[in-house]
């Protein structure tokens, strides 16, 4: 269901996943369109499935990804093209009583997955509108 509220200076709109019914892959495009750009948030559950994969950058989005972590624990698992190999368990935290997130940027070439270690809400920034058609990612 998709429903706009229009007030003088207002706009409210409902967004619905564009995985409805999926428990592990509930994920929202937000400002999809405005300016080229788009925000998508995904939200997963822990041990939800993900595929190691890399990203050639024919995809502006994709040269770098960049993904960050509102809330929750992740474990990223990552090679690079000298076969160096990254191992890291990612959260969000406080240090002193602030809150803080965690910003990921990952290279272009760079095979890399996502293991979810709890519940996770996962914000990607995209300099494109998102094109299943011409998906960047490779296995």
């Amino acid at each position: 269901m998709y429903y706009s509220l229009i007030m003088k200076g207002i706009k409210i709109n409902r967004i619905n996943s564009v995985n409805p019914g999926d428990p592990f892959k509930q994920t929202i495009e937000l400002f999809k369109g405005e300016e080229g750009r788009q925000v998508t948030v995904n939200f997963r559950d822990e041990d939800s499935p993900h595929k190691s994969h890399y990203h050639e950058g024919i995809d502006p989005s994709k040269d770098p990804e960049k993904l960050c972590i509102l809330e929750g624990k992740v474990k990223l698992l990552a090679e690079n093209e000298h076969g160096e190999r990254l191992e890291l368990i990612i959260g969000i935290g406080e240090d002193k009583g602030s809150r803080h997130v965690t910003e990921i940027t990952i290279d272009k070439g760079v095979k890399h997955d996502v293991v979810y270690l709890s519940k996770c809400i996962i914000l990607e920034y995209r300099s494109t509108i998102f094109n299943p058609d011409k998906s960047d990612m490779h296995y």
